[in-house]
């Protein structure tokens, strides 16, 4: 493995976009832990000055790192799924808001970019353990009036256009919250019913 600021990478990791460090990862060049180190060594640097976490859990981020490694080492990728869940629990403490442009004249206008950074990372690890599950994860993306909204859908075993099943619709009110409602989708797909989380 190299360093998290190794020449070769061109960049620390915590300023590359997740598609990127999942990349590096399936390519074996970096690993999880190395990625969540990179991120918390750039968390120490820069929140004393700004104050952006209250509490950043960096023992239980870097144990959740571990794991997964560990576990699709050994190729389990139930445990590497539980544990990419976890980190990305870990990461959505510190990315609220995100994202985030407020309107509002008591809040910054924009996120800070260590909280952009976090939220990056979230949806890494968000990525990784949905594409460990059995069945795929189909993402939406639509587009309108210049804005873009995101959605998940996700089917059940055996559905298809020729075995339609019944589907629920989650709706979480704000982009940041989709990914959070991992557990509904999950739920929803257990019973046969397809889910789309937007």
């Amino acid at each position: 493995m190299t360093s998290a600021n190794s020449p070769k990478l061109g960049s620390a990791l915590w300023q590359l976009d997740a598609l990127e460090v999942a990349a590096r990862i399936r390519r074996k060049e970096v690993s999880a832990l190395e990625v969540t180190r990179s991120v918390l060594d750039r968390i120490g640097q820069v929140n004393p000055r700004i104050n952006a976490l209250a509490e950043v859990m960096a023992e239980e981020a870097t144990a959740a790192a571990q794991a997964a490694d560990a576990a699709l080492a050994r190729g389990d990728r139930a445990a590497a799924r539980k544990n990419y869940l976890e980190a990305k629990t870990f990461y959505s403490l510190a990315r609220f808001p995100a994202p985030y442009h407020s309107g509002s004249a008591i809040c910054p206008p924009d996120m800070s970019p260590l909280k952009a950074q976090s939220y990056q990372r979230y949806l890494d690890c968000f990525k990784k353990a949905t594409a460990l599950r059995a069945e795929p994860q189909i993402e939406l993306r639509i587009r309108r009036d210049g804005k873009e909204a995101v959605g998940y859908l996700r089917l059940p075993k055996g559905a298809s256009a020729k075995n339609k099943v019944p589907a629920v619709l989650v709706m979480c009110g704000g982009d940041m919250y989709k990914e959070d409602r991992e557990k509904y989708a999950e739920g929803a797909n257990n019973e046969g019913m397809a889910a789309l989380v937007v």
